[in-house]
């Protein structure tokens, strides 16, 4: 690689873009505004036009192809029998990706995984085969869910960065020895500090609801449908609007009465998060973040979605669940009610829809939250400066 350009980091992931993964392509758009230069590593290749929508070139991202170098010097073995089959089982990916990553030109001064699991794992062969320093990014069910055998790779990382301390906890937990290792990066959002929009308030009575995420079980929203059913059937005037998609068919089956009756809608993906959401289906009493512990052990980190509607000017309620208690605090900046309990859900949406005070009183709080901890300029300072091999700021 004598002729390749310099590059900062190498992202390494399986799928990238993805439009449930907005908090990545914000971090990865202000990067590259913010002078770090990068490719992004991937097996598999999404839309395009998500790439566009939050201004990153299609050239920074690099789709492993057909061509496969030999396996790298420093292919690593995971450990035990489950490991060792993994370690083969993927190493055709190992390959592909090893090829592209020759074929792209490009100099790298280190390979970050943008996830722990798989990603971490080809990212770290592909470090230690360039002979360049490792790191990763933790999030959640990158962590709850990976088999224990991908962990042991994040022993070799330099720095490991969580949008949680949640996560961060379970990884230190099951490997004390990366916890020296764990930098605390909140995602954040651009603008914390402009205007709240004017709170939303709804004539006549009526409630109506928003959520936002991927249609899988542990985002919940079997209970937002269940919640808004009960409101009805106390004779109020409810309804949900619940953008996305996803796997879990569970969530339609359990919409489709209700929107047959006009009391749920499901628009699909919203773009522009929140905001976009409001602007085409809004005004909103409030948005639900309904997340539980899936049966497999998954759950939400600090959803995104949840932060969006602070700095839109719309009241939380959300689950005690997760990454969520690290930012959410019962009566200050959010309802918080138990997980997996819809009759708590309504009854902290009638709540909210019927006291403006309340309402007003948790944006406030909401945003100086935003304020204080999710600034974004603040905390990507903090993970260019790991990227590029510094200390970062305080």
């Amino acid at each position: 690689m004598t002729s390749a350009f310099p590059c900062d980091v190498l992202f390494v992931t399986v799928s990238f873009p993805k439009a449930s993964e907005t908090f990545i392509l914000r971090d990865l758009a202000w990067l590259a505004q913010n002078g770090l230069s990068y490719r992004v590593l991937c097996l598999e290749k999404g839309d395009p036009a998500i790439l566009d929508d939050f201004g990153i070139p299609g050239d920074a991202v690099v789709e492993a192809g057909g061509g496969k170098a030999p396996l790298p010097a420093g292919f690593l073995r995971l450990p035990g029998l489950a490991g060792l089959a993994a370690s083969f089982k993927h190493r055709s990916d190992l390959r592909r990706m090893l090829a592209a990553a020759v074929d792209c030109g490009v100099r790298p001064s280190r390979v970050h995984a943008l996830f722990a699991g798989l990603p971490a794992w080809l990212a770290a062969s592909i470090a230690a085969h360039f002979d360049i320093p490792f790191s990763a990014g933790i999030h959640a069910g990158d962590v709850y869910l990976a088999p224990m055998y991908y962990g042991s790779v994040l022993r070799r990382a330099d720095f490991i960065n969580a949008c949680n301390r949640c996560v961060a906890s379970e990884l230190a937990a099951a490997f004390p020895e990366v916890e020296k290792k764990l930098h605390i990066v909140y995602h954040g959002l651009p603008g914390v500090a402009a205007a709240a929009a004017p709170v939303p308030r709804l004539s006549g009575g009526s409630i109506r609801l928003l959520a936002i995420g991927r249609f899988v079980p542990k985002k919940g929203f079997v209970h937002a449908v269940e919640a808004v059913g009960l409101l009805v059937s106390r004779g109020l005037d409810a309804h949900l609007v619940l953008a996305g998609d996803g796997p879990d068919r569970s969530t339609a089956a359990a919409a489709r009465e209700l929107a047959s009756a006009g009391r749920v809608v499901l628009p699909g993906w919203a773009a522009g998060g929140v905001t976009g959401a409001i602007e085409r289906q809004g005004p909103f009493s409030a948005l639900l973040v309904p997340s539980v512990v899936d049966s497999r052990g998954d759950r939400d980190g600090i959803p995104n979605v949840l932060l969006e509607a602070w700095q839109a000017g719309l009241p939380v309620i959300c689950t005690s669940v997760g990454g969520i208690p690290e930012v959410a605090v019962d009566g200050l900046n959010a309802l918080v009610v138990p997980p997996g309990n819809p009759a708590a859900l309504a009854d902290a949406a009638a709540k909210i829809a019927s006291d403006e005070e309340l309402a007003c009183r948790i944006i406030k709080h909401g945003r100086d939250t935003l304020a204080e901890s999710f600034d974004q300029d603040t905390n990507l300072t903090r993970w260019a400066a790991l990227l590029r091999n510094a200390s970062p700021p305080a």
